[in-house]
Formats: C-alpha cells, structure tokens, sequence
C-alpha cells in the first residue's frame, strides 16, 4: 500500500494539527489493515488524544491534544 504521509500543519505544547491523507485509520480499528495515524504521530510526539475522527477513506484536517485535561 502506498499512501501519502501525514503532515503537521500547526502545534504547540498544548495540540497537534495534522493533514490526515485518505487511506489512513485515525485511530486503530477493525477490520483490513490500515496504517494508524494516532499509533504513527505517537511514535513521533508522544502521548496524544484524539479530539475527533475522520473515516478513513476521508481526507482532512485532525487535532490532537497532547494532555488528557
């Protein structure tokens, strides 16, 4: 599978705003075998919480809190 990468837009210590590409899951699912966005932006910042979701055929902008308040 050769999907785009995701790319960071904007962050601070508080949040992560990232360009989801098409084919990518937001958050581990069922189902076929997708690449993870949350588990791939974790390898890279750290702990993070999923503000919302986008399907995962469905490109966008997504945030990301990076503490649980």
């Amino acid at each position: 599978m050769n999907l785009e990468e995701p790319r960071t837009i904007a962050e601070t210590d508080l949040w992560l705003v990232v360009s989801k590409p098409p084919g990518w899951l937001s958050i581990p699912g069922r189902g076929e075998p997708s690449p993870v966005l949350s588990d791939r932006l974790r390898e890279r910042h750290g702990a993070l919480w999923v503000i919302h979701r986008l399907d995962r055929e469905t490109s966008g902008v997504i945030a990301f809190a990076k503490t649980s308040e």
